[in-house]
């Protein structure tokens, strides 16, 4: 299914205004002092400094991205930004592979970035699942190699009346390497050296008199075992290898960057001790005393990738030059999804029944023989080209340009079956693919005046063109059809029923055929549907939003593994729930501050903002989710589903403008550059960040659903998520200092609370949209330190050690065992310890070493 769009942007004019469309010039200067940076975002005077700048903003030089172990651009702006947050989900399909990362607390696709002043796209990848951004496409910054980049200039501010919707938060703009000559290789090796907290070993499991395993008396949901100390962890072994490269051409310049990383597999998987095989003539399987209890692979996934980077530009006479830069990148990810257990009905051979026979556990065949585990690889491939020419025509200023970008995303999933076309069905599919291309053509002009102020006054307009497609490739048939065991109830005859070999009921009428309700779909991700149905249009709505349809599996604390399905807005199962054709967003953004350079080498900026966001675009609830909420409320929906097509789905969702809300808070940045004499030189830093995100009204229009009694489109969970489930305070301090031959770098940063929101309803207001429930986990708030010290030789020659969270810290483990109120928490949080909504991950200490070489 392909869906295109084509809008122009209206002609906007403006006094010293925003839109930042300049390079910066190829010779790269010493590094400034704080405060005293020449900025392109944000201002489009060509000579404005990050002290004067009207707006703040945070530049981030090529020193600071390269320095830490990670290597991954996000990353170094999540430990750097107070107001950038970039957690680590896992088992959330290919959310995992494209993590999205959220600027003030507000949606990923309300961060616009830019490379070198031009818009960036988006990826094709729509975050669905219960992950920060959830409902939003990201611009993957991990495409662009950090070695490619000469800084990152972060505007905190909004800039919606300039750009669109997608600058509601901010601006950031990369700014890639312009040396003529010159360059530097490096090669990095790291890996995780760690032990778990809050998670005992398991050295087997406790046996009665008779040999057999029991239930733990404490918590009947786990078979009891004898437990050792705290897990030890080596893994996610990395190696980073790129090189930077700078050559002359005539007058102009070219400067190619490339960059391969392999990274390997990250588990911080706690062990299943839940039954994992049927029962066999009323005793536990003997292979549960043998059965490998680290069956889950909770943890960054596995990738490889390649990046490219190449940034060119040559004078066209004495006041016009031209430009192009673009960028390649390629990676191949493999994730997991959920254990599916030996005795669960999605590793049922169905095949062995007959349609009216009842599954039971006497006659239970399984597909594989110990349960499985699904997993999701991923090939992904981003490219990226500008071309454009600026000069001056008397004396004004001209830029223009173009810009395409596409983004491409094939899935497969491996060692799964869809069960409903029985045990020879392919255990490896073609799970379809995602495309989105972006075309962007942009004239600035600017001209500034000199009437007698400080500074001279800056008139500029312009005018955008930009294009859009985004298209879903469907998977093959296996990945996500209904096979022949997977048969719904019909209504017909008695004979007819008993003719099909069919369960007959008088009362209703229906045929039923208990042994035909095989689940569909391949398990773990299922594929993308072949669509019968082409669709046009596009306003402030993402085509992602607008368009994508598919099929999630999710573990259900209250259900177990439940099929969701997020279908397109236009489909007439999300208009029977209620859907209505999405509205642009509208904004309203104020902001005040102040930037202090009382002396040379120290700066302190402080900016407060107030951001007022009406008809926002959101993805509901997972309507119907089975165990959750009222009997009537799943009646209502399930009859909904059921009647267009979706028996085998136990929940939908789909976008609507959902939310009015209010976010406002506070940025305070103060750093300091001195020479030390013979203590070397150094570079201190510090800076705080303060955000809150309100809900100040639910926009429930239920439509045919107005009638289903404490219904909400927008509940307790997705609206107490997107008020609380990222920090509200964050703390960076930082040291550089460079003694000799020795360098020393030393950053800590505070990461306030987080609350994980769960499924349960709140016990005493069950109806309640803001109290917490007693599943739900409050994050603490944690502080973590990465130290790196380098030794330089022969003046072009680095060798770096370092640590990032040298200290070893984890988030909050997720509590397990009895509740205060006697029931128990989900039994998921003993196999996956750790929620991944932690603002810095749960991968425990890394430790690495870097060479690196200029020339």
């Amino acid at each position: 299914m392909r869906i295109s769009h084509a809008t122009m942007l209206a002609l906007s004019v403006s006094f010293l205004a925003f839109p930042a469309a300049a390079q910066e010039s190829k010779a790269p200067a010493a590094e400034p002092l704080p405060g005293e940076e020449v900025i392109v975002t944000g201002t489009r005077a060509a000579n404005r400094t990050v002290a004067d700048s009207p707006v703040p903003v945070d530049v981030i030089s090529s020193q600071a991205l390269t320095t830490g172990g990670s290597g991954e651009t996000n990353t170094v702006l999540n430990a750097l930004v107070p107001s950038f947050n970039f957690p680590r989900p896992s088992i959330a399909d290919a959310s995992d592979v494209i993590r999205p990362a959220t600027l003030r607390g507000l949606s990923p696709d309300q961060t616009l970035v830019l490379v070198n002043g031009k818009r960036r796209h988006t990826s094709a990848l729509l975050n669905i699942n219960g992950t920060v951004g959830r409902g939003s496409a990201a611009v993957d910054l991990n495409t662009i190699s950090n070695l490619a980049i000469d800084r990152i200039e972060v505007l905190r501010d909004g800039a919606a009346s300039q750009y669109g919707s997608d600058a509601i938060a901010g601006v950031i703009n990369i700014r890639l390497k312009t040396a003529d000559h010159g360059g530097k290789a490096s090669v990095t090796y790291g890996k995780y050296v760690t032990r778990m907290d809050g998670v005992r070993e398991v050295l087997g499991l406790q046996t009665d008199a008779a040999g057999q395993p029991f239930f733990d008396p404490a918590n009947p949901e786990f078979l009891a075992a004898n437990l050792g100390g705290r897990p030890s962890r080596s893994d996610g072994d990395t190696w980073t290898l790129g090189m930077n490269l700078g050559v002359p051409i005539g007058q102009g310049f070219i400067n190619v960057t490339g960059e391969y990383r392999d990274r390997d597999t990250v588990n911080r998987a706690g062990y299943d001790l839940r039954q994992n095989y049927n029962l066999v003539d009323g005793a536990f399987d003997a292979r549960e005393l043998t059965f490998n209890r680290l069956n889950f692979q909770y943890g960054d996934p596995k990738t490889e990738d390649w990046n490219v980077a190449v940034n060119a530009g040559m004078p066209l006479g004495a006041n016009w030059e031209a430009y192009a830069f673009g960028t390649f990148s390629q990676r191949n990810g493999r994730s997991a999804a959920n254990w599916r257990l030996q005795g669960s009905r999605r590793n049922r051979d169905y095949s062995v029944l007959r349609p009216s026979e009842a599954p039971s556990e006497g006659n239970f065949a399984p597909i594989y023989a110990n349960g499985f585990l699904p997993f999701i690889a991923s090939d992904y491939t981003d490219y990226s080209m500008a071309i454009g020419v600026r000069g001056e025509v008397g004396q004004w200023s001209v830029d223009l340009s173009g810009v395409y970008g596409r983004n491409r995303i094939d899935y497969r999933t491996e060692n799964s079956i869809n069960v409903s076309f029985g045990p020879t069905a392919p255990r490896n599919t073609d799970s379809g693919g995602l495309r989105f291309g972006q075309f962007t053509a942009n004239l600035d002009v600017t001209r500034e005046f000199a009437v007698g102020f400080a500074k001279p006054l800056t008139l500029a307009f312009g005018g955008e063109y930009r294009r859009e497609n985004f298209q879903e490739r469907p998977g093959q048939l296996e990945s996500y059809a209904a096979g022949p065991y997977t048969l719904p109830a019909r209504a017909t005859t008695a004979a007819e029923c008993a003719a099909a070999d069919g369960v007959y009921a008088a009362a209703t009428g229906l045929c039923s055929f208990p042994g035909r309700s095989a689940p569909v779909g391949q398990q773990g991700f299922e594929g993308i549907p072949a669509f019968a149905k082409v669709s046009a249009g596009f306003r402030a709505p993402s085509l992602h939003q607008q368009y994508f349809g598919a099929t999630s599996t999710f573990l259900s604390s209250a259900a177990g593994l439940v099929n969701v399905v997020t279908t397109r807005v236009d489909s007439p199962v999300a208009r029977a729930l209620g859907a209505q054709p999405l509205k642009p967003e509208k904004s309203r953004n104020i902001s005040a501050g102040l930037a202090l350079n009382p002396f040379r080498g120290f700066s302190l900026t402080a900016d407060f903002f107030h951001i007022r966001i009406r008809d926002r675009i959101v993805l509901t609830e997972n309507l119907g989710f089975e165990g959750t909420g009222t009997d009537e409320q799943k009646e209502a929906i399930k009859a909904i589903l059921d009647a267009n097509g979706f028996n085998s789905v136990g929940a939908a969702r789909f976008f609507i403008n959902g939310l009015d809300t209010t976010t406002k808070g506070v940025d305070v940045v103060g750093s300091y550059q001195f020479d030390a004499g013979g203590a070397g030189r150094w570079s201190l830093s510090a800076a705080y960040n303060y955000t809150s995100n309100r809900i100040d009204k639910r926009l429930n229009n239920l439509g045919p659903l107005a009638a289903v009694p404490g219904l909400a489109l927008f509940g307790r969970q997705e609206g107490l998520r997107f008020e609380k489930g990222q920090p509200r305070d964050k703390i960076v301090l930082s040291a550089n200092g460079e003694i000799g031959v020795f360098g020393l770098t030393a950053r800590t940063t505070r990461y306030g609370k987080v609350v994980a929101v769960a499924e349960a309803e709140p016990l005493d207001e069950p109806t309640s949209l803001t109290a917490y429930g007693p599943d739900d986990i409050f994050l603490q708030p944690r502080w973590l330190t990465d130290v790196e010290v380098r030794y330089t030789f022969k003046k072009h020659m680095t060798f770096s050690l370092g640590a990032d969270n040298v200290f070893d810290v984890y988030p909050t483990r997720s509590p397990t065992g009895r509740r205060p109120d006697g029931g128990f928490y989900p039994e998921e949080n003993s196999f996956l310890p750790y929620i991944d909504f932690s603002p810095f991950g749960f991968n425990g200490r890394y430790v690495y070493a870097r060479f690196t070489a200029q020339f």
